[in-house]
C-alpha cells in the first residue's frame, strides 16, 4: 500500500488528486462556497471482540504461516483513540483506513476517498473542505494490504488476495454546514469469527488444512444494512491454511472471519486435513453451526488424531463468545 496519504476529490482547494474527470467539474467546485470538515474516527472505543489466548503453547495457523497465539493476537479492549498513549495498540489491530463521502441526491455515487496507513501522523483523523450540502460518509479501518474498494454506500470489497479479517466501519449520514464542521464517528464491528480449536497435538506429517462454509455468508460488505452481500441460494466462502511451518508437539487453532447475512445465520462447514503426500488424512463436516455478528464460535475436538483428553482453556475472560460453542468427537459429531 502507498505509504503517502492520498485524496482523491474535485474541489480545487483540496490538496491532491481530482476524482471527477474534466474541467467543468473543477470549474463547478470553485464556484460553490466551501466549509472545513474534520473527522475522527479513534475517539471512541471499539465494543470488545478479543482473541482469546490459548494455553499450553497453543499455534495459531494464521493464512500460510503458523504463529504463537496471543503472539500476534490483540486481547480485550480495542482502545480506538490515535493519541500518543495508544497509537501502538491501536496499529495491532487496524492498519488501514479508507473514507468514502458521497453526495446525497447526486448522480455521482463516490465524490471524495481518502486513504491512509498507520505508519502515518495523524492516522485515524481527516481533515478536508466540502461544498456545503448533505453527504453519507462510509468509512472502513482494517488490517489488509491491498486495497479496499468502497463501490457505494451499499457494497465494500475486499482484496481477493488477502483473507479476511477483524475489522470495524461507520456509515453516517452528515450535513456540511458554513464554517467549521466537526464529526467524531464510533466505528463499529460487522465480523463474525468461526473458530476451530484442536484438543490434540499437532503430528508430524502434516502439510495443510482446508476448511469450505456454505451458507449465508460473503466477503463483500454493506456499510448500510452492515451486513454482507450474499447472493440468492448462499454463497461458499474458502480458507486454506499452510502446515509447513507449523511446530508439531503443540495444539493448533484455525480462525476464518466472514460477513453474514443478517445477526445470525446457520451454516455448513467442512474441514480437510491434508498429510505431507497431499492425501486427506482426515475430513470433518458440521451441519447446523451458528454465526452471530460481533462473536466467536468455536469447535473443539481432535483433529488429528483419533481421540483425545486434552482440553482447552480461555484465558481472556474478555472474549465475546457467541454462545454456540461446539466440541466434537473423532467423527466430527458434535456435542
Amino acid at each position: 500500500m502507498n505509504k503517502m496519504m492520498k485524496w482523491l476529490f474535485v474541489a480545487v482547494a483540496f490538496t491532491g488528486m481530482c476524482a471527477c474527470s474534466g474541467e467543468d467539474a473543477l470549474q463547478q467546485s470553485s464556484q460553490v462556497e466551501t466549509s472545513s470538515v474534520s473527522f475522527s474516527f479513534f475517539d471512541s472505543t471499539v465494543e470488545k471482540f478479543g482473541e482469546a489466548k490459548l494455553s499450553n503453547g497453543a499455534m495459531e495457523a494464521n493464512g500460510g504461516s503458523i504463529t504463537r497465539a496471543g503472539d500476534s493476537l490483540f486481547t480485550g479492549d480495542v482502545q480506538t483513540r490515535a493519541d500518543d498513549n495508544t497509537t501502538t495498540t491501536w496499529k495491532k489491530r487496524f492498519t488501514r483506513l479508507d473514507i468514502a463521502i458521497i453526495p446525497v441526491n447526486s448522480s455521482q455515487k463516490i465524490q471524495y476517498i481518502h486513504q491512509a496507513d498507520a505508519t502515518q501522523d495523524g492516522f485515524g483523523s481527516a481533515t478536508l473542505r466540502l461544498p456545503i450540502g448533505k453527504y453519507k460518509m462510509v468509512a472502513i479501518a482494517s488490517k489488509v494490504k491491498g486495497e479496499v474498494n468502497i463501490v457505494s454506500a451499499e457494497k465494500v470489497t475486499f482484496p481477493e488476495n488477502e483473507k479476511l479479517d477483524d475489522m470495524a466501519y461507520v456509515c453516517k449520514d452528515i450535513e456540511v454546514k458554513s464554517g467549521s464542521n466537526t464529526f467524531n464517528c464510533k466505528l463499529e464491528r460487522a465480523i463474525s469469527l468461526l473458530k476451530f480449536q484442536s484438543s490434540d497435538n499437532l503430528p508430524v506429517g502434516f502439510s495443510k488444512i482446508e476448511a469450505s462454509l456454505v451458507g449465508n455468508v460473503s466477503r463483500v460488505f454493506n456499510p448500510t444494512t452492515g451486513y454482507g452481500v450474499v447472493d440468492a441460494g448462499g454463497n461458499t466462502h474458502n480458507r486454506n491454511w499452510s502446515l509447513a511451518k507449523a511446530t508439531s508437539g503443540k495444539p493448533l487453532s484455525v480462525s476464518i472471519y466472514v460477513f453474514l447475512a443478517s445477526e445470525k445465520e446457520t451454516i455448513q462447514a467442512d474441514l480437510k486435513i491434508y498429510n505431507t503426500d497431499n492425501e486427506v488424512a482426515k475430513a470433518l463436516h458440521f451441519d447446523q453451526v451458528i454465526l452471530q455478528q460481533n462473536h466467536v464460535t468455536t469447535y473443539t475436538g481432535p483433529l488429528f488424531t483419533s481421540g483425545s483428553a486434552f482440553e482447552f482453556t480461555f484465558e481472556n475472560t474478555d472474549l465475546l463468545k457467541s454462545g454456540y460453542d461446539k466440541t466434537f468427537d473423532d467423527d466430527g459429531l458434535t456435542k
